[in-house]
């Protein structure tokens, strides 16, 4: 996983070199990026752009990118606290929180949630690592392929 998200921040940082917009927020320092997601080949209406925070992470804004993958959410206002639940998974992410409860399991992110212009941002990787079966880097087109659908390779011979 540390590998894929060395990749990723190399990747943007290449990318977004020029930088578009700067804003503060109480959280976190970020650039808007011009990134795009797919999900299942479809892309997703952002109602935020992607962001790279000072840190080097990919943040994507999560209500637009949970609903496309299909993903229950409920938001708590007394704890700013976001549950999204798929199949058998239940990801917590709490505004200004680095810990992201993952079913029954507590993970430390790099980066906590923050909120910009009304809309949650939180680490990439996570959701990605939590929701999508695979992903992929598109540098050229600045996109991110994500699929919600496990390809089984057929690897046995199935010849008599």
């Amino acid at each position: 996983m540390q590998k894929m998200m060395a990749f990723l921040v190399v990747v943007m940082l290449v990318l977004f070199v020029p930088v578009i917009s700067f804003a503060k927020t109480v959280q976190a320092s970020y650039m808007k990026t011009s990134i795009q997601i797919n999900v299942d080949g479809r892309p997703v209406s952002l109602r935020h752009p992607v962001v790279l925070t000072n840190k080097g992470i990919v943040m994507f804004p999560a209500r637009s990118v949970l609903v496309a993958l299909r993903a229950r959410l409920s938001w708590d206002p007394k704890t700013n606290t976001l549950t999204a639940i798929k199949n058998h998974t239940t990801l917590r992410l709490k505004v200004g929180d680095n810990i992201a409860r993952w079913d029954n399991d507590n993970t430390m992110t790099q980066q906590a949630p923050f909120i910009v212009n009304g809309n949650l941002m939180v680490q990439g990787q996570l959701l990605i690592d939590a929701f999508t079966a695979s992903n992929e880097v598109d540098l050229q087109n600045k996109i991110i392929h994500l699929s919600t659908v496990h390809s089984y390779s057929n690897s046995y011979n199935n010849t008599l």
